[in-house]
């Protein structure tokens, strides 16, 4: 049936007609994909607004954020190592670089799972600003108080109290020891 529909189709058109038949479907093929092409190119426009209006302004205030972490926990490795009482007051001006770059995190972010987030590094940040500062900076300045570091007889102070340790053990633990650490 659908054959004999064609034959008849084929008979009607002639030569010309069958000439024609390619570049019509040539044609026809060169709209769909210009129509295809244009739709996508919308799209592609719209996520590339999305992108440029919403996300990289929260991008660049997370960063921000992110930065001023990772600065407060450089001071904080510093300050162990060091003990430097300056670096303390560097930490204080970081915290609240951060926390300033912090609120505007939070007026600008609008998406609830980032608020989330922002109130999660939030709360984890004054936690470790806490602990620095009431755990971290005591323990160190009792360490450099009971041990002056700056002296220059910090090694003769060291191997005294090592030696006085060592001494207030039982001949039989010292012996035990040496020979298990010269074992060993």
């Amino acid at each position: 049936m659908a054959v004999e529909k064609l034959e008849v189709i084929e008979r009607r058109l002639g030569v010309s007609g069958k000439l024609l038949i390619a570049p019509v479907f040539i044609l026809l093929l060169f709209a769909l994909v210009t129509f295809y092409s244009i739709r996508e190119f919308q799209n592609l426009d719209a996520r590339m607004d999305t992108v440029a209006r919403d996300l990289a302004p929260e991008t660049a205030v997370a960063t921000g954020v992110l930065i001023n972490l990772y600065n407060m926990r450089l001071r904080v490795f510093d300050y162990y190592a060091t003990g430097n009482e300056d670096i303390l007051a560097r930490f204080k001006q970081l915290e609240t670089d951060f926390f300033s770059e912090l609120s505007a995190a939070q007026q600008t972010i609008k998406s609830t799972d980032r608020v989330q987030l922002v109130a999660e590094i939030e709360e984890a940040t004054l936690q470790y600003a806490n602990v620095f500062k009431n755990e971290l900076v005591p323990a160190k300045q009792q360490v450099k108080i009971s041990l002056p570091m700056n002296s220059t007889n910090t090694a003769p102070l060291l191997q005294r109290r090592c030696a006085g340790l060592w001494m207030a053990l039982p001949t039989e633990s010292r012996t035990a020891g040496c020979e298990s650490f010269w074992n060993n």
